[in-house]
């Protein structure tokens, strides 16, 4: 008897997972990134960091879940940053958002995400610190596969961190992405 309830149990969590399964989307791709780059320093203070720093590469990777045919909520870690011959910025964390489909290929979405700063010069970390921050967005996307999407997407990042010394570095700007989508 026991034997029987353990595999009736595993057959209902195996249709139960498979189940869920059908409505979740694993997501990931690339970004380019750009930045406001000024820095309100704790003297009170305006700098700004140098133009080659003002934009750089990124990715992202996570999941979505679909609650309906319209919305699902997702999950994931986002990484964007810049370096030159002498300095380099990085923000980096985890992220949580809304999407609404709005037609077949046309998505739209808002998030909430918690983002780690650090700044190098000359390989000396100059600044560190953690915030919050908002995305907004878009993106489009069609199937290359029966179960394999493409995806081009543009996102509006809002983010402030202060660092350390109490200064508050502006990351705020644009996020252009392509990326995949494997659909379950």
């Amino acid at each position: 008897m026991k034997k029987i309830l353990t595999m009736m149990f595993v057959f209902v969590l195996l249709f139960s997972i498979g189940t869920i399964a059908q409505d979740l989307e694993l997501i990931g791709g690339l970004t380019f990134n750009t930045f406001d780059g000024t820095i309100q320093l704790g003297g009170g203070y305006e700098a700004e960091v140098r133009d080659d720093l003002k934009n750089g590469p990124g990715f992202y990777a996570g999941g979505r879940y679909w609650l309906s045919n319209k919305l699902a909520i997702g999950a994931g870690y986002d990484q964007a940053g810049s370096e030159d011959e002498i300095s380099a910025l990085s923000i980096a964390g985890p992220y949580a958002e809304l999407v609404f489909r709005a037609n077949k290929h046309i998505k739209l979405k808002g998030g909430l995400a918690f983002y780690t700063m650090e700044a190098e010069y000359l390989g000396v970390k100059i600044g560190e610190g953690t915030g919050t921050g908002l995305l907004f967005g878009g993106y489009i996307s069609g199937p290359l596969l029966e179960n394999v999407s493409l995806s081009a997407g543009l996102d509006y990042r809002v983010l402030t961190i202060e660092d350390d010394y109490k200064d508050i570095w502006n990351f705020s700007g644009l996020k252009f992405n392509g990326g995949i989508t494997l659909a379950f």
